[in-house]
C-alpha cells in the first residue's frame, strides 16, 4: 500500500528543531511587516551579480523537495555569488535573514542555522539542475527590523544529515514511512 505524502515547511521544521513548536498542520498566513519589507531590501542588496539576479529571476519563489513520503517546502531568503578563484568559476552561497530589535538569542540563531541548513538541501538540486554549484559557506544574516543595518553575518556550512533530522523531526507524523537513515530491524 502506497504511504500518503506528509508536507511541511521548513520553518515549521526548525521551530520544532528548537523546541519552539509540535509539527502540526497550519494554515499558511500571508503577512507583511517590517521584517519582510528589510528581508525584501536585503535580498535585492546581496543579489549584486549578473547570475545572483538571474537565479532570483528565475528560481520558483516557493520550492519543495521531496524525501521518502515527507514534501519539504519553503521559501529562501537571499543569495550571493562568490568567485572561487582556485577554482575560478563562480559558487552560489545562501543566506538566510533574521530581523530583530536587539540582539538574536542563541535559540534565534540555532533556529536560523537549522532552517539555512534545509534550504541548502532543498535548493542543491535547483542550482545543480543550472549547471553551478553551491559554495561551501553560506550565512545567516541579523538584520535591524527597523533600520535594516546588518547586526552580525553568521557563517553556516551544509549539514549532510539534515535530511535524517528531517526523518527524526517527522516521526511521530502520522502516515510517515519508516525513515530510510534508520537501521532496519534484524530479524531473529
Amino acid at each position: 500500500m502506497k504511504q500518503p505524502l506528509a508536507f511541511v515547511r521548513i520553518s515549521d521544521l526548525a521551530r520544532a528543531y528548537v523546541g519552539w513548536s509540535k509539527l502540526e498542520p497550519r494554515p499558511y498566513q500571508q503577512h507583511y511587516g517590517p521584517a519582510e519589507v528589510q528581508h525584501d531590501a536585503r535580498r535585492i542588496a546581496i543579489a549584486n551579480h549578473p547570475l545572483a539576479q538571474n537565479l532570483l529571476d528565475t528560481l520558483p519563489k516557493y520550492m519543495q523537495r521531496l524525501t521518502g513520503n515527507i514534501v519539504v517546502k519553503g521559501c529562501f531568503d537571499g543569495l550571493r555569488i562568490v568567485h572561487d578563484y582556485r577554482l575560478g568559476e563562480d559558487l552560489v552561497s545562501l543566506v538566510e535573514f533574521k530581523t530583530t530589535l536587539y540582539d538574536a538569542s542563541d535559540t534565534t540563531i540555532n533556529m536560523a542555522v537549522f532552517q539555512l541548513q534545509l534550504y541548502v538541501w532543498m535548493l542543491k538540486p535547483y542550482i545543480e539542475q543550472r549547471g553551478l554549484r553551491l559554495h561551501v559557506r553560506h550565512y545567516v544574516e541579523v538584520i535591524h527590523r527597523q533600520t535594516g543595518e546588518l547586526l552580525e553575518r553568521i557563517p553556516v556550512n551544509e549539514d549532510p544529515h539534515v535530511e535524517e533530522v528531517i526523518w527524526e523531526l517527522m516521526s511521530e507524523k502520522d502516515g510517515i514511512t519508516t525513515s530510510p537513515f534508520l537501521p532496519k530491524e534484524v530479524k531473529a
